[in-house]
């Protein structure tokens, strides 16, 4: 039944907060502990000079193009599958 702090701000039980320094680590507050996950970023398939950094954004993007597929929240895509978060994925 406690809340937290992360840099000097109170934050509320449940409620998720994305650090500024880096905007991948997502993390909530529960009985007093924050617990944080990072967000992996695709591999991206353009050249370098094309990379580009949104901020407040995790991942960089490849400047001029769109996302086709947006996995569901809880989810990561793998190639070109969609797992759910929690699963063990077994590479040949």
């Amino acid at each position: 039944m406690y809340g937290c702090r992360i840099n000097g701000q109170e934050v509320a039980r449940e409620k998720e907060v994305t650090i500024p320094e880096d905007p991948c680590l997502k993390c909530h507050c529960e009985n007093g502990l924050m617990t944080c996950t990072k967000e992996a970023c695709p591999v991206l398939h353009c050249p370098k000079d094309r990379i580009v950094t949104v901020l407040g954004e995790c991942c960089q993007q490849c400047n001029g193009s769109r996302r086709l597929i947006e996995p569901p929240k809880g989810s990561c895509m793998l190639g070109s599958a969609i797992h759910l978060a929690g699963i063990t994925i077994l590479q040949r």
